[in-house]
């Protein structure tokens, strides 16, 4: 992946995911990205994982695109603490958000043994998207963008 506006920096993935998930690194496999890709990864995944290198200012900053699009799958996702995660994971009544090694894999452990508690997660998450993320209420929000501009 490019470290830099998806242009600069090129880093390898399968080093970054061996320096902070070593334990679990065996059981990860890495699939090129593409929309197509994407969805037939999402059918045979129980769970999706957005791991984020907040030492990184600009890493900081990502939104939240990425946990929407899990849930938008049907997929429970935990994700690094980043403020956009965070505050999502809190308005959707989620437990996404890792902040220790030791969350990660205690909450990777729950999701993928109480078929339950992961179906819960994700609803919870699919009806943030449907209270917050539908058509009309994006629709609206460009409204407010465009009339703030024109006034």
């Amino acid at each position: 992946y490019f470290h830099l506006l998806n242009r600069y920096f090129e880093r390898e993935t399968l080093s970054l995911l061996k320096q902070d998930l070593a334990q679990i690194v065996d059981f990860i496999g890495i699939v090129p990205w593409s929309p197509t890709n994407l969805v037939n990864s999402a059918k045979q995944s129980t769970l999706a994982i957005i791991p984020i290198d907040l030492s990184v200012p600009m890493q900081r900053l990502k939104p939240e695109n990425r946990l929407l699009i899990m849930w938008r799958l049907g997929l429970p996702c935990l994700t690094s603490p980043s403020p956009a995660y965070i505050r999502v994971a809190k308005e959707a009544g989620v437990a996404a958000v890792c902040f220790s090694s030791q969350d990660w894999l205690e909450n990777i452990k729950l999701l993928l043994s109480d078929s339950v508690y992961a179906k819960n997660e994700i609803l919870n998450g699919q009806n943030y998207l449907r209270e917050n993320h539908n058509r009309n209420s994006l629709l609206n929000k460009w409204d407010l963008a465009f009339e703030s501009v024109m006034g």
